[in-house]
């Protein structure tokens, strides 16, 4: 038993590597009543002069283990030839906390990239994450297919941001999918050097401008509701870094659950927007805010805010195209 207010060792998958072949541990781990993850495959091989069916482990020598920290350390000094992998900076910084030293990989990390593996049917294209800077990629989940729920970095493009998907496990081992296609793409977040955030949310700008107008005309049309689903698929989970970036994500998914009849969500955007504007700094923001709360929910308290700041801005210069264009949508939207 515990002791009291002490907490007890958490259950995860441990990383594990042998010296050699790590098969013979299979049965040993399965006799301690321990669960693993050894991925095999077979291959022909010229034994002896002779061309035999040979199984290989999957992963090099790595065995992933679940239990508890002194579990696996226990089977471990038992059983010479299979030891811990540590994490390289606690060793470094001669961290003394056995949890925190040892590569430990969560249920949902190991059970994507256990699932990942498992759809290829051929030798399967292992890469170092030290060989890719995953910092360049978006983070992105795959909605729909064999990777449903996988989550990863998306490492290569094709058409309009489809591609492969590098699933890496604790940074010591990952593995690409095969091709996804883009309309099964879900963007989390967006790559932290990448520049190409503002121009996927400024090349959606114009369509949700035709398709708000074409709302509240009454006449909204098929290739509104493509574009508006399509957009409210792939960025609806996404997280922003800035209060003027989730603004205008905000604004475009306002758009999108207004258009589509989708008034829960509708609502709980708008309180979102709410909350937020007091935290907006840019009277541009702001007034973007203000002026589609007024188109999609039809409070004129939303529309005389935005018009204050309008007002503020006195004569607009030719150069000031985001006011020019935000002051023509609020009288536009006022006179529909």
């Amino acid at each position: 038993m515990p002791m009291e207010g002490r907490k007890s060792p958490e259950v995860r998958w441990y990383v594990t590597k042998s010296q050699h072949s790590p098969l013979p541990f299979r049965e040993k781990l399965t006799k301690a009543g321990l669960e693993y993850f050894l991925p095999t495959r077979f291959v022909i091989q010229n034994v002896a002069g002779r061309r035999l069916r040979v199984e290989r482990p999957v992963i090099f020598n790595f065995v992933f283990v679940r239990g508890t920290i002194f579990q696996v350390k226990d089977f471990c000094r038992a059983n010479l030839g299979l030891h811990l992998v540590y994490r390289r900076r606690y060793i470094d910084e001669k961290e003394n906390n056995e949890e925190k030293m040892v590569l430990a990989v969560s249920d949902a990390e190991m059970s994507m990239f256990a699932r990942t593996i498992g759809e290829y049917n051929q030798e399967v294209p292992f890469i170092k994450p030290s060989e890719v800077d995953l910092e360049k990629g978006d983070h992105v989940r795959i909605l729909e297919g064999a990777f449903a729920g996988v989550e990863g970095v998306l490492m290569s493009q094709q058409g309009k941001d489809g591609g492969r998907v590098l699933v890496s496990l604790s940074n010591v081992i990952a593995v690409p999918t095969l091709e996804i296609e883009p309309e099964y793409l879900q963007i989390i977040s967006f790559a932290p050097s990448g520049k190409h955030m503002y121009k996927k949310f400024d090349s959606f700008m114009a369509k949700a401008r035709k398709a708000i107008f074409h709302h509240l005309e009454g006449k909204t049309e098929k290739r509104d509701i493509v574009a508006l689903t399509t957009f409210e698929k792939r960025f609806s989970e996404l997280q922003t870094h800035t209060v003027n970036s989730q603004v205008k994500l905000l604004v475009y998914l306002l758009v999108c659950y207004t258009c589509l009849g989708d008034s829960q969500r509708q609502s709980a955007i708008e309180n979102q927007l709410v909350a937020l504007l007091p935290q907006v700094k840019s009277d541009s923001f702001k007034a973007l805010a203000l002026t589609y709360l007024y188109a999609c929910m039809r409070n004129k308290t939303y529309f005389d805010d935005a018009q204050a700041i309008v007002d503020r801005w006195g004569e607009i210069g030719d150069k000031e195209k985001t006011k020019r264009e935000i002051a023509a949508d609020l009288f536009s939207f006022c006179s529909l």
